[in-house]
This record gives C-alpha cells, sequence and structure tokens, in this order.
C-alpha cells in the first residue's frame, strides 16, 4: 500500500459509488495487479483520469488518500446519499425479493446500502437487487465497543489488502472495526503507527484494545497475554499468544516493534 497522499478526497473530482460487492482498487489497470485496498458496496471514490476500462480514482481514509484503479463497470454515479448500513457480518443482494432468489453480490458489514423500495422482509437496493432487512440497518448505527466488533472478526479469511468482513489483512482489521464504531483510523499500518490515537510511554503496561506495530505487521490487545491479529502464516484473522507473535516477528521474521498506540485517553 503505497499510492497514498496525506490528504483528503480532493474537491472537484467526479464522485461515483461502489457497486460491487467488494471493489478491488488496484495498484494498476490490470485484473492480475496487487491490491492497493478494497472499497466496500456503496463507499465513495473520486475519478481522476480514464484508462481504457479502467478509471484511475482515490478513496479517503481520515485524511490520507489512497489512489489507484478500478474497473469502470464496478462504479456508478450515485442517485442520493446512502440511508442505509450493512449490520450483518456478512449479506447478499438477491435478484428478487425472495428465498429462492438468485444471487447477485455478497456485502461486508458496514456496506452502503441505497434503499429505493421495500417489502415486508426486504429492502430494494440502488441500483439493482434486494437485501434481507434483517441485514440492514440505520444509518447512524455505531458498534458500541471497537475490540469486540474487532474480536467479531476472528475466522475471517487473511487477504493481502483486504478491508471487508469476506477478507482482511492486519491494518484492514483495525480500519473496519474502527469504522463500524464511529471512530476515525488512516488505512496504511504505516499511517496508523504514527497518527492513531497517541503513543504510549515506555513504562505504561499494555492493556486491552491497544495496538502494537511492527515494522511490517500491527496487531490488537485483547488482555496482557493475548493479541488479535491478521495471521498471515494461518490465513485467518486469529488470536496468539502475545510473547509467542512478539519473538516470532523479532527473532524469526526481523521485524522490530516500532510503535504501541492506545485509542482511549
Amino acid at each position: 500500500m503505497t499510492n497514498r497522499t496525506i490528504e483528503p478526497l480532493p474537491a472537484g473530482l467526479k464522485r461515483v459509488v461502489a457497486i460491487k460487492g467488494i471493489t478491488p482498487l488496484r495498484e494498476e489497470p490490470a485484473e492480475s495487479a496487487p491490491l492497493e485496498t478494497q472499497v466496500l458496496y456503496g463507499e465513495t471514490l473520486g475519478i481522476r483520469a480514464q484508462v481504457g476500462a479502467w478509471y484511475q480514482a482515490s478513496v479517503e481514509f481520515s485524511g490520507f488518500c489512497h489512489t489507484g484503479y478500478v474497473r469502470i463497470e464496478d462504479v456508478a454515479e450515485p442517485p442520493g446519499e446512502a440511508t442505509h448500513r450493512v449490520q450483518a457480518h456478512v449479506a447478499q443482494i438477491v435478484s428478487a425479493p425472495s428465498l429462492k432468489a438468485l444471487h447477485v453480490e455478497m456485502l461486508s458489514r458496514g456496506s452502503l446500502l441505497r434503499v429505493i423500495g421495500e417489502t415486508e422482509e426486504h429492502f430494494r437496493v440502488w441500483p439493482r437487487g434486494w437485501v434481507f432487512k434483517e441485514h440492514a440497518g440505520d444509518l447512524a448505527h455505531k458498534e458500541a465497543d471497537f475490540v469486540d466488533t474487532m474480536a467479531s472478526f476472528a475466522g475471517t479469511p487473511y487477504i493481502w489488502g483486504g478491508r471487508s468482513t469476506l477478507g482482511q489483512d492486519c491494518s484492514g482489521m483495525i480500519q473496519l472495526a474502527l469504522s463500524l464504531c464511529g471512530l476515525e483510523s488512516p488505512r496504511a499500518m504505516s499511517d496508523m503507527s504514527e497518527h492513531l490515537g497517541r503513543k504510549l510511554e515506555p513504562d505504561e503496561p499494555l492493556r486491552r484494545g491497544d495496538f502494537l506495530f511492527y515494522s511490517a505487521h500491527c496487531v490488537m490487545a485483547l488482555d496482557q497475554e493475548r493479541v488479535l491479529h491478521g495471521n498471515g502464516r494461518l490465513g485467518y484473522i486469529s488470536v496468539e499468544d502475545r510473547e509467542t507473535l512478539h519473538r516470532r516477528m523479532t527473532e524469526y521474521r526481523g521485524y522490530p516493534l516500532i510503535a504501541r498506540r492506545r485509542l482511549q485517553p
């Protein structure tokens, strides 16, 4: 994740929203290019240029602008503002308000919906399809505890560049959980290590919800002994003994601990 600048999404750019369940923002205009990050359904991007069947586009996280490429067919100009947010861990858009309807898209928790109709059990969403009402909630809803929210991601597959409940990396796990709680956070680990919350003093003991940043990895403390992180060795979000992880990071992989930070006062 290197295609970022410390600026909000610039004014004057054409605004579109992602209309693919999980929209890849790629480093180059090619399906085989690495992910810069993911954009959730309904989130806003600013268009900078067109390159064939791709847009060069930017998405902003807490004042940090990430730029990459999205397929033109994966975004569209919305008819208005989002009205609801997906609250289920994973939801789906289906072709009709029926249990047996065809699957259209899989949605991550936190995806934004523009509801344009409803039945007793379903919302009709723009630009196409239906979502179970039980899977969506008020746009203003915020989760109460970011640690519990992050812990609910345990078992989610590890995907480099991912920040959805269908797949996430170490910093994507943190950014998504904080956003579901209404808390601002950069997307990239290097930015989090300098700007997220406050730096812990050397003599401050670790406590629940603190973040540890190694030179190439980040984790959240569940307590003094355990951490939660995007475990690239196992391939999913997992809980691990803190000392075991620390030894692996510093002694075997050569990733020094570079920062400890606390979101709360």
